[in-house]
């Protein structure tokens, strides 16, 4: 479980939940299907919980892989990634191999 907080109201976040987690101006948010949280940790603590099913896509984002439902190549190399919920996220061309083994490519 992942510790979050909406406000002065900390929550206990089931990593399943998770579509991405992002980390905007020094402040790292955990977004969810209808509720974004914000953790007191690190995008890097966060990424070496080790945390199964997700990976790092850019600088700044890491997505849980099972909640992508489309990838789109663009022609500067990065690759947007389309979520279950139609959120939009962009691959990073420096991750796309780490994604390409995580997805069995």
């Amino acid at each position: 479980m992942l510790v979050a907080n909406i406000g002065n109201e900390i929550h206990r976040v089931n990593p399943a939940d998770v579509f991405y987690i992002e980390s905007v101006d020094r402040k790292t948010f955990i977004y969810c299907e209808c509720k974004v949280y914000e953790s007191k940790q690190k995008l890097y603590e966060l990424e070496e919980l080790a945390m199964k099913d997700f990976l790092r896509i850019s600088k700044s984002v890491i997505v849980n892989i099972n909640k992508i439902k489309t990838l789109i190549p663009s022609l500067s190399g990065n690759v947007e990634a389309i979520l279950i919920n139609n959120e939009r996220v962009v691959i990073s061309r420096r991750f796309i191999n780490n994604l390409r083994e995580a997805l069995k490519m």
